[in-house]
Protein backbone atom coordinates (compact mmCIF):
# COMPACT_ATOMS: atom_id res chain seq x y z
CA UNK A 1 0.00 0.00 0.00
CA UNK A 2 1.20 3.13 -0.79
CA UNK A 3 1.57 6.13 1.49
CA UNK A 4 0.72 9.88 0.99
CA UNK A 5 3.04 12.06 3.15
CA UNK A 6 2.23 15.01 4.48
CA UNK A 7 4.84 17.31 3.22
CA UNK A 8 7.85 17.04 0.34
CA UNK A 9 10.57 17.48 2.83
CA UNK A 10 13.79 15.63 2.72
CA UNK A 11 12.98 12.89 5.00
CA UNK A 12 17.22 12.91 5.86
CA UNK A 13 17.84 16.81 6.28
CA UNK A 14 14.36 18.23 6.77
CA UNK A 15 15.17 21.40 5.42
CA UNK A 16 14.67 21.35 1.73
CA UNK A 17 12.01 19.83 -0.65
CA UNK A 18 13.46 16.29 -1.26
CA UNK A 19 14.85 16.08 -5.43
CA UNK A 20 17.46 13.63 -6.93
CA UNK A 21 19.65 16.74 -7.00
CA UNK A 22 19.25 17.59 -3.67
CA UNK A 23 19.89 14.02 -1.93
CA UNK A 24 22.66 12.95 -3.98
CA UNK A 25 24.18 16.04 -3.73
CA UNK A 26 23.23 19.25 -2.59
CA UNK A 27 22.02 18.38 0.88
CA UNK A 28 24.38 18.76 3.95
CA UNK A 29 24.05 15.13 4.71
CA UNK A 30 25.35 14.30 0.85
CA UNK A 31 27.88 17.11 1.25
CA UNK A 32 29.93 15.77 4.29
CA UNK A 33 30.40 12.61 1.66
CA UNK A 34 31.53 14.69 -1.45
CA UNK A 35 33.18 17.66 0.87
CA UNK A 36 35.75 15.41 2.59
CA UNK A 37 39.49 16.13 3.04
CA UNK A 38 40.76 13.73 0.60
CA UNK A 39 37.46 13.89 -1.80
CA UNK A 40 38.18 14.38 -5.48
CA UNK A 41 35.05 16.20 -5.51
CA UNK A 42 35.63 18.91 -3.01
CA UNK A 43 36.17 21.86 -5.02
CA UNK A 44 32.92 21.08 -7.10
CA UNK A 45 30.10 24.03 -6.82
CA UNK A 46 27.47 22.44 -4.48
CA UNK A 47 24.13 23.97 -6.31
CA UNK A 48 22.62 22.57 -9.93
CA UNK A 49 18.90 22.84 -11.08
CA UNK A 50 19.35 19.31 -12.06
CA UNK A 51 20.55 16.10 -11.47
CA UNK A 52 20.69 15.10 -15.38
CA UNK A 53 23.17 19.10 -15.34
CA UNK A 54 25.73 17.71 -12.76
CA UNK A 55 26.11 14.43 -13.99
CA UNK A 56 26.65 15.68 -17.54
CA UNK A 57 28.93 18.19 -16.65
CA UNK A 58 31.09 15.45 -14.42
CA UNK A 59 31.14 13.13 -17.25
CA UNK A 60 32.40 16.17 -20.00
CA UNK A 61 35.24 17.21 -17.31
CA UNK A 62 36.32 14.01 -15.09
CA UNK A 63 38.62 11.12 -16.60
CA UNK A 64 36.46 7.63 -16.25
CA UNK A 65 38.33 6.76 -12.99
CA UNK A 66 36.72 9.36 -11.21
CA UNK A 67 33.13 9.19 -13.06
CA UNK A 68 33.12 6.01 -11.47
CA UNK A 69 33.81 6.54 -8.56
CA UNK A 70 31.13 9.10 -8.64
CA UNK A 71 28.56 6.63 -10.11
CA UNK A 72 29.18 4.31 -6.98
CA UNK A 73 28.94 7.19 -4.51
CA UNK A 74 25.63 8.43 -5.80
CA UNK A 75 24.77 4.94 -5.61
CA UNK A 76 25.57 4.44 -1.92
CA UNK A 77 23.82 7.56 -1.19
CA UNK A 78 20.65 6.75 -2.03
CA UNK A 79 20.54 3.50 -0.72
CA UNK A 80 22.05 5.19 2.35
CA UNK A 81 18.65 7.72 1.68
CA UNK A 82 16.35 4.43 1.81
CA UNK A 83 17.72 2.93 4.57
CA UNK A 84 17.28 6.03 6.21
CA UNK A 85 13.54 6.86 4.95
CA UNK A 86 12.02 3.19 5.42
CA UNK A 87 14.12 1.63 8.25
CA UNK A 88 15.18 4.48 10.02
CA UNK A 89 19.04 3.70 10.16
CA UNK A 90 21.50 6.33 9.16
CA UNK A 91 25.34 5.59 7.91
CA UNK A 92 28.04 7.29 8.65
CA UNK A 93 29.52 9.01 5.67
CA UNK A 94 32.81 7.23 5.99
CA UNK A 95 31.44 3.85 6.00
CA UNK A 96 29.71 5.15 2.56
CA UNK A 97 33.12 6.08 1.01
CA UNK A 98 34.83 2.95 2.24
CA UNK A 99 31.91 0.37 1.11
CA UNK A 100 32.32 2.89 -2.52
CA UNK A 101 35.71 2.12 -2.47
CA UNK A 102 35.64 -1.83 -1.59
CA UNK A 103 32.79 -1.98 -4.74
CA UNK A 104 35.01 -0.35 -7.12
CA UNK A 105 38.30 -2.50 -6.24
CA UNK A 106 36.25 -5.80 -6.28
CA UNK A 107 35.01 -4.02 -9.66
CA UNK A 108 38.71 -3.27 -11.13
CA UNK A 109 39.63 -7.51 -10.33
CA UNK A 110 36.66 -8.27 -12.22
CA UNK A 111 37.71 -6.53 -15.22
CA UNK A 112 41.31 -7.29 -14.60
CA UNK A 113 40.01 -11.21 -14.89
CA UNK A 114 37.85 -10.84 -17.89
CA UNK A 115 40.60 -8.64 -19.60
CA UNK A 116 42.90 -11.87 -19.35
CA UNK A 117 40.17 -14.27 -20.33
CA UNK A 118 39.82 -12.41 -23.28
CA UNK A 119 43.73 -12.11 -24.17
CA UNK A 120 43.72 -15.89 -23.60
CA UNK A 121 40.76 -16.73 -25.42
CA UNK A 122 42.42 -14.57 -28.49
CA UNK A 123 45.50 -16.07 -28.03
CA UNK A 124 43.42 -19.55 -28.75
CA UNK A 125 41.85 -18.47 -31.93
CA UNK A 126 38.01 -17.10 -32.41
CA UNK A 127 35.83 -17.49 -29.43
CA UNK A 128 31.80 -18.25 -29.59
CA UNK A 129 29.70 -15.41 -29.21
CA UNK A 130 27.24 -14.91 -26.64
CA UNK A 131 24.01 -15.93 -27.29
CA UNK A 132 20.47 -15.29 -25.29
CA UNK A 133 18.64 -18.29 -23.97
CA UNK A 134 15.29 -19.70 -26.02
CA UNK A 135 12.47 -18.86 -24.28
CA UNK A 136 11.10 -19.24 -21.48
CA UNK A 137 15.03 -19.47 -19.81
CA UNK A 138 17.03 -16.83 -18.65
CA UNK A 139 20.50 -16.95 -18.43
CA UNK A 140 22.81 -15.83 -15.89
CA UNK A 141 26.54 -15.39 -17.18
CA UNK A 142 28.70 -15.62 -13.50
CA UNK A 143 33.01 -14.67 -13.29
CA UNK A 144 35.61 -14.74 -10.69
CA UNK A 145 38.76 -13.21 -10.41
CA UNK A 146 41.01 -14.79 -7.50
CA UNK A 147 43.78 -12.93 -5.66
CA UNK A 148 46.10 -15.69 -4.22
CA UNK A 149 48.27 -13.01 -2.14
CA UNK A 150 45.34 -11.92 -0.07
CA UNK A 151 43.16 -15.10 0.06
CA UNK A 152 40.00 -13.34 -1.78
CA UNK A 153 38.10 -12.72 -4.75
CA UNK A 154 35.88 -10.59 -6.48
CA UNK A 155 32.64 -11.94 -8.67
CA UNK A 156 30.43 -10.40 -11.04
CA UNK A 157 26.91 -12.13 -11.98
CA UNK A 158 24.55 -10.58 -15.26
CA UNK A 159 20.72 -12.01 -15.79
CA UNK A 160 19.44 -11.27 -18.83
CA UNK A 161 16.33 -12.43 -20.48
CA UNK A 162 15.44 -14.45 -23.59
CA UNK A 163 15.45 -11.06 -25.65
CA UNK A 164 19.12 -10.65 -24.18
CA UNK A 165 18.17 -7.50 -21.96
CA UNK A 166 19.80 -6.88 -18.81
CA UNK A 167 17.63 -7.86 -15.69
CA UNK A 168 20.22 -7.72 -12.88
CA UNK A 169 23.97 -7.68 -12.34
CA UNK A 170 25.98 -8.15 -9.31
CA UNK A 171 29.59 -7.94 -8.11
CA UNK A 172 30.73 -8.81 -4.50
CA UNK A 173 33.73 -9.72 -2.75
CA UNK A 174 34.46 -12.59 -0.81
CA UNK A 175 37.70 -13.40 1.92
CA UNK A 176 39.24 -17.07 3.33
CA UNK A 177 38.96 -18.29 -0.71
CA UNK A 178 41.93 -20.77 -1.08
CA UNK A 179 41.78 -21.20 -4.74
CA UNK A 180 40.15 -20.72 -8.56
CA UNK A 181 38.06 -23.11 -8.58
CA UNK A 182 36.57 -21.89 -5.38
CA UNK A 183 36.71 -18.66 -6.46
CA UNK A 184 34.45 -19.78 -9.80
CA UNK A 185 32.05 -22.14 -7.29
CA UNK A 186 31.47 -19.32 -5.16
CA UNK A 187 30.64 -17.03 -8.45
CA UNK A 188 28.15 -19.74 -9.23
CA UNK A 189 26.92 -20.45 -5.89
CA UNK A 190 25.87 -17.26 -5.55
CA UNK A 191 24.48 -16.98 -8.69
CA UNK A 192 22.42 -19.61 -8.13
CA UNK A 193 21.05 -17.94 -5.10
CA UNK A 194 20.33 -14.49 -6.91
CA UNK A 195 17.97 -16.83 -9.18
CA UNK A 196 16.32 -18.36 -6.22
CA UNK A 197 15.95 -14.47 -4.59
CA UNK A 198 14.14 -13.39 -7.74
CA UNK A 199 11.76 -16.11 -8.25
CA UNK A 200 13.86 -17.71 -11.27
CA UNK A 201 13.23 -21.64 -11.63
CA UNK A 202 13.81 -21.77 -15.40
CA UNK A 203 17.68 -20.57 -15.72
CA UNK A 204 21.00 -21.47 -17.96
CA UNK A 205 24.10 -20.74 -16.20
CA UNK A 206 26.59 -19.77 -17.79
CA UNK A 207 30.25 -19.47 -16.74
CA UNK A 208 33.79 -20.02 -18.31
CA UNK A 209 35.68 -22.33 -16.35
CA UNK A 210 35.45 -25.76 -17.53
CA UNK A 211 36.11 -27.73 -14.58
CA UNK A 212 33.38 -26.23 -12.60
CA UNK A 213 31.28 -26.35 -15.66
CA UNK A 214 32.49 -30.31 -16.13
CA UNK A 215 32.18 -31.16 -11.89
CA UNK A 216 28.49 -29.66 -11.93
CA UNK A 217 27.57 -31.79 -15.08
CA UNK A 218 28.82 -34.89 -13.55
CA UNK A 219 27.06 -37.64 -12.62
CA UNK A 220 29.51 -38.62 -9.81
CA UNK A 221 28.90 -37.22 -6.42
CA UNK A 222 31.37 -34.40 -5.43
CA UNK A 223 31.99 -34.03 -1.29
CA UNK A 224 34.48 -31.45 -1.61
CA UNK A 225 33.53 -27.68 -0.61
CA UNK A 226 30.38 -26.39 -1.69
CA UNK A 227 30.74 -29.52 -4.03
Amino acid sequence: MKKIVESNLYLVCEREEETIVHALWACLAAADIWGGETSLFRKWKRFYPDFQQLWGEMTEKLPQKNIEMAAVLFYHIWVRRNSYTFQNQPENPATIVAMAQADLSTLKEINLSTNNSAAKNRERGPSQLWKPPEWPFFKVNFYAAFDKDKDSMGMGIILRDPEGGLQASLIASKIHVLSDFQAEVSALHRAMELCIELGLNQVILEGDAKLVIDSINSKNEDNLWLG
